[in-house]
């Protein structure tokens, strides 16, 4: 996938210069909302697409050290391979000893979940990027989606139940 380059927003605080920042030096960066009452928390990046042509990644119920690493695994890998992960694909590369899966995220889940994302994409239309959500199993292995897979793990990955 060819990088969809645009001119960069003018940002509008310190936080939007911080992450345009982040986009010139390493092609990406994290966001991370912590848990509240409206649900478990979750990070995802911004500048994937823009830099190297590769869906956004969201990851959900994991702390943000965890998000950080899985984003930092999977650039790595993009990197290493020149590939970009796809929709149901499943990968070891992203957390130690246990597989991944990957998801697209429906449309309708890109403005309570990836605003800042939106707001970086504006230029071309800020629902007109590809996004991802990781999925990582419970203990056993199973995953949200699969009735084996424990309730409380996939309570935490809700994003994945739509």
């Amino acid at each position: 996938m060819t990088p969809r380059r645009f001119e960069l927003r003018t940002p509008d605080d310190d936080s939007d210069r911080r992450m345009l920042a982040d986009v010139a030096e390493h092609g990406w960066h994290g966001i991370y909302i912590p848990e509240d009452d409206e649900g478990p928390g979750f990070g995802f990046t911004v500048g994937l697409y823009y830099s190297y042509g590769h869906p956004e990644l969201f990851v959900q119920g994991l702390d943000v050290e965890t998000a950080h690493g899985i984003f930092w695994s999977a650039v790595r890998e993009l990197e290493r391979t020149g590939e970009a992960l796809r929709d149901g694909d499943e990968t070891h590369a992203l957390l130690e000893g246990y597989p991944a899966r990957l998801r697209a995220m429906p449309r309708s889940a890109y403005r309570p979940n990836l605003g800042t994302a939106m707001w970086f994409y504006k230029p071309i239309a800020p629902e007109q990027f590809p996004a991802l959500q990781v999925l990582w199993p419970d203990k056993a292995g199973k995953f949200p989606g699969d009735p084996a897979c424990d309730p409380r793990c996939a309570a935490l990955q809700e994003l994945a139940l739509e």
